[in-house]
C-alpha cells in the first residue's frame, strides 16, 4: 500500500511498506493482512503529524530561509578571513559535511582555496596529525 499525502508545507509525505512485506522480502517481512490492520494506526499518526507541523519546526525547514540567509553570512565572513576551518568532535554526524567537501563541485567552487578539516572526535590520536 503506498499513500502520498501532502501539507501546507509542500513537502510530500509518502507511506510505502511494499519493501516491508513478506511477499517482497521473505519470511521475516510483515504480512498484509497485519499491515491492513495497522492502517488505521498509521493513518493517526499522520494526521497528529500534520495537526501539529507547526509546532514541528523540522517541517518548515523548507519555508524558513532565514537560517540559511544566515548561515550563508557567517560563511562568508569565515571564508574572508580564514583559508582553513576546522570541525571538533560531531563524531559520525559529519559524513554529510565530509562528503559534500570532498565532491568535485565543493572543489570547483573554491578553487581548492579553502579546506575544511573534520576532526570527528577529540582523543589525542585524531589531534596527533596536527602536532
Amino acid at each position: 500500500m503506498k499513500q502520498q499525502l501532502n501539507n501546507k508545507h509542500n513537502f510530500s509525505f509518502i507511506i510505502d511498506n511494499k519493501y516491508a512485506l513478506a511477499e517482497n522480502i521473505g519470511q521475516n517481512g510483515l504480512s498484509s493482512a497485519l499491515i491492513s490492520e495497522a492502517q488505521h494506526e498509521i493513518d493517526s499518526a499522520y494526521q497528529r503529524v500534520i495537526a501539529e507541523q507547526d509546532k514541528l519546526s523540522l517541517l518548515d525547514i523548507c519555508n524558513n530561509t532565514e537560517q540559511i540567509d544566515l548561515s550563508i553570512d557567517v560563511a562568508k565572513e569565515i571564508k574572508e578571513k580564514y583559508n582553513k576551518l576546522y570541525v571538533f568532535g560531531i563524531g559520525g554526524s559529519s559524513l554529510g559535511g565530509q562528503t559534500l567537501c570532498g565532491t568535485k563541485f565543493y572543489q570547483f567552487l573554491n578553487n581548492d582555496n579553502f579546506q575544511i578539516i573534520f576532526i570527528d572526535n577529540i582523543h589525542y590520536h585524531n589531534f596527533n596529525i596536527f602536532l
